[in-house]
């Protein structure tokens, strides 16, 4: 998933000039216009203080836009892993499937594990499918937590699942 997707690249204006420059037009306000250059000058400091604030939450939307990437490569790492044993005609993947694990592939072979795999296969593949139309419309750092913290579940449940079913299916490798 690409974090910037969607969205139009900004340029960062560097902080310190910007803040020398507002306060000595700050100074000259209020050294021109006395009590009224006061009262434009602590406007001006306010808006200043907003657009610095927002700047670390665009930093942290974004921070948490990566972090939901990362996740998001975790779960199609796993999913890549299946479709590897899954569909591969690499020797190892063959035999992996034809020798020692062949149940995995049967959702209904009476084990459990695999049998919740594959509900969860599904489950993070639609996940994924959702989830840049998710990024994009999440605006607010709560909305994009809430989304991590679902992407980290779903990577962690898969994980889990994958090496629990693959687990419960092996034969052990005697050659």
């Amino acid at each position: 998933m690409e974090a910037a997707e969607g969205r139009v690249a900004r340029r960062r204006v560097p902080v310190v000039p910007v803040v020398v420059g507002a306060a000595a037009g700050m100074l000259l306000l209020i050294n021109n216009y006395g009590y009224q250059g006061i009262l434009l000058s602590v406007t001006l400091g306010a808006f200043l203080a907003f657009l610095l604030f927002r700047r670390d939450s665009e930093r942290e939307l974004e921070s948490l836009r990566n972090s939901i990437g990362h996740s998001a490569t975790d779960i199609s790492r796993i999913l890549g892993q299946w479709h590897d044993f899954h569909l591969s005609r690499a020797p190892e993947h063959v035999r992996d499937r034809v020798l020692h694990r062949p149940c995995l592939l049967d959702r209904d072979c009476g084990v459990e594990s695999v049998q919740r795999f594959h509900d969860a296969v599904k489950s993070a593949e639609e996940f994924l499918h959702g989830l840049p139309a998710r990024v994009q419309q999440a605006t607010s750092v709560s909305s994009l937590t809430a989304v991590l913290r679902e992407a980290d579940h779903q990577a962690d449940r898969l994980a889990a699942l994958w090496s629990r079913a693959r687990r419960d299916t092996g034969i052990a490798d005697v050659g």
